[in-house]
């Protein structure tokens, strides 16, 4: 933003209280000269090319003061500072920012809401947030959002609605013709229909992120794609060639400069390949990834309590599968311990939440039991972790409690997420295996084929989309159902 000429009398007013105020915050000195300019427009010797630009000074210390909210996180303070200056900004050195700043505002915004299982209040900022970049003619970052908005959907359990949006999402990332706005549009897409076992519609975006991948010349662009590929191998259950992808992609970010971005890069890295050794049995391999990890969590700029929570959940797990229990609870209680009072209560929670499946693993079962309600107590979002819950109870011999909490829950998926969905064919699995422990073995018998029944009828509608590579995967769960009804 260029500096606007003002008149004299601003220019002394502004200098006799700025030469009066000590040790105030750069926000709070342009909050002053909004009120210089203000006490000079009050007065009545102005020209209207002088009031002009009282007014044009006015709106770029309105700026000022929005990019230090903004530096601040206080994104309502920043946004009442743009609706202040908008109306009296005529200079687009001093209008473009502030335009700017309005979009990222709603866009920061939407994200707390996501963050935080707010969805009615991040769907209302993300879609200011999209009318914000339409305004600046910003279509790649108008499909962003879109995509972002698509999130709120699939994390609210609104599945078609979470995929008409993604549509409209890539019809704007196409039109942007902007490999920027395309390739994060195609994965998420393809992040989604593996959630959610759209299988035509991954194969869509699959072909659309190859066919895509010649003309990326961008180096962080191209990684994403080989991660994302990394991921598809993944699913399909080939952790040996996801290894191999994501062991060259960390070798590509070892050689970058040190710095902020590597640090990023690398962590996301480090933890896939952590989980990718887990999956092949090579627990060492998955313990020495974790500790680099950890470093990274605990230093520069990726340092985060909650990551580092995360990072001793999965060292607990990996210490439990070579069977050392002791260092295994050692880091189960690690989790929880990183917790201090200012730790915000979604993110307690959270780790509550992983402490309790901890303890499960090493067969601690009133601490998982005293872990996980915490955890659900400080945030009540936490729904999926309610069959670990039930079962929890059961293993403590209380499984009538646990069958009642089960029960409910189970029909609840149904309600919201389809009573032939492959999450609702889950939750009558668990309820099942907590009927048969509590000794209702008719119920649970009919459990089990009810959930036989919703994973047959699955498989008979959408296994011809499946490509061979990912067919596995997707039948494993009623195998392991059949496995378990045939012990019965």
């Amino acid at each position: 933003m260029k500096r606007i000429m003002i008149p004299m009398a601003v220019a002394v007013a502004a200098a006799i209280v700025t030469g009066a105020r000590a040790e105030v915050s750069p926000k709070d000195e342009a909050l002053a000269e909004i009120a210089v300019c203000d006490s000079v427009l009050a007065g009545s010797n102005l020209s209207a090319t002088e009031r002009d630009s009282v007014l044009e000074e006015k709106a770029y210390q309105y700026a000022l003061a929005t990019m230090y909210a903004m530096r601040a996180d206080e994104y309502e303070e920043a946004l009442a500072y743009i609706d202040s200056g908008l109306p009296i900004a005529t200079d687009p050195d001093v209008r473009g920012p502030l335009l700017t700043f309005r979009a990222q505002a709603y866009t920061f915004l939407g994200d707390d809401g996501l963050n935080y299982a707010r969805y009615e209040e991040a769907v209302r900022y993300y879609d200011q947030a999209i009318e914000a970049y339409r305004d600046l003619g910003s279509q790649k970052d108008v499909a962003r959002i879109i995509g972002k908005k698509a999130d709120v959907y699939s994390n609210h359990k609104m599945v078609s609605k979470a995929e008409e949006t993604l549509a409209r999402a890539w019809q704007e990332a196409r039109e942007s013709g902007d490999h920027m706005a395309m390739v994060p549009t195609l994965t998420r897409i393809k992040n989604f229909a593996r959630q959610y076992r759209r299988h035509a519609l991954f194969l869509a975006a699959n072909h659309s992120l190859d066919s895509l991948r010649p003309y990326v010349t961008d180096p962080a662009l191209r990684m994403d794609i080989a991660s994302d590929f990394a991921e598809t191998a993944t699913a399909s259950g080939d952790f040996e060639g996801a290894r191999a992808i994501y062991t060259s992609i960390l070798a590509e970010q070892d050689s970058m400069p040190d710095g902020d971005e590597k640090n990023l890069l690398l962590t996301g890295t480090v933890d896939h390949l952590a989980d990718l050794c887990f999956e092949t049995g090579d627990y060492d391999g998955a313990i020495a990834y974790n500790l680099r990890n950890l470093n990274l969590k605990r230093t520069g700029n990726t340092v985060s309590t909650f990551g580092q929570s995360l990072v001793f959940n999965r060292l607990s797990e990996n210490y439990a599968a070579k069977g050392d229990t002791a260092t295994a609870r050692l880091y189960a209680d690690s989790v929880i311990s990183v917790i201090t009072p200012e730790t915000d209560p979604f993110y307690s929670s959270y780790m509550y939440v992983l402490g309790g499946i901890c303890y499960r693993r090493t067969h601690d079962y009133q601490k998982a039991y005293d872990a996980l309600t915490t955890g659900i107590q400080l945030d009540g979002s936490h729904h999926d972790i309610i069959p670990l819950i039930s079962m929890t109870l059961s293993d403590l011999g209380r499984a009538e409690e646990g069958i009642d909490i089960m029960r409910g829950y189970a029909n609840e998926v149904g309600a919201e997420e389809g009573y032939d969905s492959p999450n609702y064919a889950k939750m009558l699995r668990y309820t099942a295996q907590i009927e048969q422990s509590a000794g209702h073995k008719e119920e649970a018998a009919a459990s089990m084929v009810k959930s036989m029944d919703v994973s047959l009828g699955n498989i008979r509608s959408r296994l011809r989309f499946i490509p061979s590579g990912m067919r596995a995967s997707f039948i494993s769960a009623l195998t392991d159902l059949v496995a378990i009804m045939s012990e019965k």
